[in-house]
């Protein structure tokens, strides 16, 4: 009887010895480290680790009269007033009203908020310019896309690094754009982020 007891023992032992660890993760941010261990690895080996990212979030860069500028991730679908909160809020003497919060945002896309200051100068040089003209900070308000360069042209909505980049080197690869559609030619500009941007450019 005893003997039996003791097979039974070491039966139950080597099974507990034979189970697999479950795998561990850890989360920064929206980007999830997975570790990923086999059970029929040899000891010592070390755990094969890869890094997952989320696709369901965006990158946007954050500047201007707010209390903390940098680049943010923020879900897809986010709009600026997302934005805005995830970079502290305003700072005092921003120009209340000027950007439209309810804007949605896109991957890559640069956001400025600016200083009341900064746009009572351009109207006192230009009684008659527009909101949108002023935000241009172009001598007529619109930014020319044979000519802006990669900082100008990322002060359009929705343009950012890499779209303003794309421009430069369609121009540069296919000369001068003869209308303001041909942009929609280049690689990431459709439709939607042109009728965005139409009333803001000209060639």
């Amino acid at each position: 009887m005893e003997i039996r007891m003791i097979i039974c023992m070491l039966f139950f032992a080597l099974c507990f010895m034979g189970c697999g660890g479950a795998p561990s993760v850890r989360t920064y941010g929206s980007t999830e480290e997975v570790t990923e261990v086999n059970s029929a690895m040899d000891p010592g080996t070390e755990a094969e680790t890869v890094e997952v990212r989320s696709v369901d979030e965006i990158r946007v860069y954050v500047c201007g009269a707010v209390k903390n500028p940098d680049v943010y991730r923020l879900p897809e679908g986010s709009i600026v007033k997302d934005a805005l909160e995830a970079a502290g809020g305003t700072r005092e003497g921003a120009a209340d009203g000027f950007v439209n919060l309810a804007e949605k945002l896109t991957d890559g896309e640069k956001i400025y908020f600016p200083y009341a200051t900064e746009l009572d100068a351009i109207y006192d040089s230009d009684p008659e310019m527009t909101g949108a003209e002023a935000g241009n900070g172009a001598d007529d308000g619109l930014i020319d896309i044979n000519k802006a360069t990669k900082d100008e042209l990322m002060t359009l909505p929705g343009i950012g690094s890499g779209k303003a980049e794309a421009i430069i080197s369609y121009r540069e690869e296919h000369g001068a754009f003869g209308s303001i559609e041909e942009i929609k030619k280049v690689n990431g500009i459709g439709e939607k982020l042109f009728d965005r941007i139409r009333s803001l450019i000209t060639f």
